[in-house]
């Protein structure tokens, strides 16, 4: 069960952008976070928000193995309602239109060496959390994940 604080949008994004930056460096990867405003608090776990930003990101890594260029940016935002979004985008091959139903189930995978359990955890992790996650997805266009946390 989660273990509900307040934790800053902005300090929690930058905690994972610091673990996941020599990784991407190393890969080749730009990447931009961004939130706006500063100051957005979210009443979450901090540990369990932590792996679901990890794992989308790491997601998105992997996803942009053979593109020209790759980049991932990281937005929080207010959405309507006083809902906060916090979006990760990559400009990789997207996901198959056939995938895409598929992606939140239990031990899917579309990676040779993926257990299929990552969105399907985190997907869990951000319901019981009280919001949604949800996927936007162009072939060859990139691929956005989104994180709806209501406040």
């Amino acid at each position: 069960k989660p273990q509900f604080t307040n934790i800053n949008l902005k300090q929690l994004i930058n905690t994972v952008s610091n673990l996941l930056l020599p990784e991407m460096k190393s890969a080749g990867i730009s990447y931009r976070a961004h939130v706006a405003p500063d100051s957005i608090v979210v009443l979450a776990d901090t540990a369990q928000l932590q792996m679901v930003l990890i794992n989308l990101i790491k997601n998105a890594m992997d996803a942009l193995e053979h593109t020209d260029q790759p980049w991932i940016t990281v937005k929080g935002s207010i959405g309507s309602g006083s809902q906060t979004i916090i979006e990760i985008t990559d400009n990789g091959p997207g996901i198959e239109p056939e995938a895409m139903e598929k992606i939140f189930i239990p031990f899917f995978t579309t990676k040779k060496t993926g257990s299929g359990i990552g969105l399907s955890l985190s997907q869990q992790i951000i319901q019981m959390h009280g919001g949604q996650l949800k996927v936007s997805s162009q072939p060859d266009k990139g691929t956005s994940f989104f994180m709806l946390l209501n406040n």
